[in-house]
């Protein structure tokens, strides 16, 4: 009975030993799960921390997006200038707009002295009609002239018509009435 009781406490403890064996590797097992356990915790940091980057990639691509969009505002700042200059230029332009119609002005003056010169030539033209009517004027006045010559020789030929009578009056006188003042002193009438 001893015996027996003996080998059955040797077999349980035995069997317990090998328990606590196992429990002990099962120990081990925890801690190392336990050590697993503050891996993953560790790696769910990490995750967290990758999570984080992506979001700072992200960030990152947007920033690369924003510098682009710099280096465009820069380009249109160039731009800015350009049309500023280009403004300027307009301004300039207005003004040679006016500068031409000043000169579209002046060509109507031009044209219209143009039309005076012409005028200036057809009255230059009547100076040497004028000229030459002052001319026959001085003629006509030599002719008035003549005219008056032409009256008195008229009065002349009237007086030698009368002359005439009085030579056919002579012609008729007998010699007894005529005067020979060269002979004698003395008429007899």
């Amino acid at each position: 009975m001893c015996l027996f009781a003996d080998n059955w406490a040797t077999r349980e403890t035995q069997h317990l030993d090998g328990f606590e064996a196992e429990t002990e590797h099962l120990d081990g097992f925890e801690a190392e799960t336990e050590h697993l356990d503050g891996f993953e915790a560790e790696t769910e940091h990490l995750d967290g921390f990758e999570a984080e980057t992506e979001h700072l990639d992200d960030f990152e691509a947007e920033t690369e997006h924003l510098d682009g969009f710099e280096a465009e505002t820069e380009h249109l700042d160039g731009f800015e200038a350009e049309t500023e200059h280009l403004d300027g230029f307009e301004a300039e332009t207005e003004h040679l707009d006016d500068f031409e119609a000043e000169t579209e002005h002046l060509d109507d003056f031009e044209a219209e002295t143009e039309h005076l010169d012409g005028f200036e030539a057809e009255t230059e033209h009547l100076d040497d009609f004028k000229a030459e009517t002052e001319h026959l004027d001085d003629f006509e006045a030599e002719t008035e002239h003549l005219d008056d010559f032409e009256a008195e020789t008229e009065h002349l030929d009237d007086f030698e018509a009368e002359t005439e009578h009085l030579d056919g009056f002579e012609a008729e006188t007998p010699p007894f009435l005529s005067c020979n003042r060269s002979a004698s002193k003395t008429c007899l009438f």
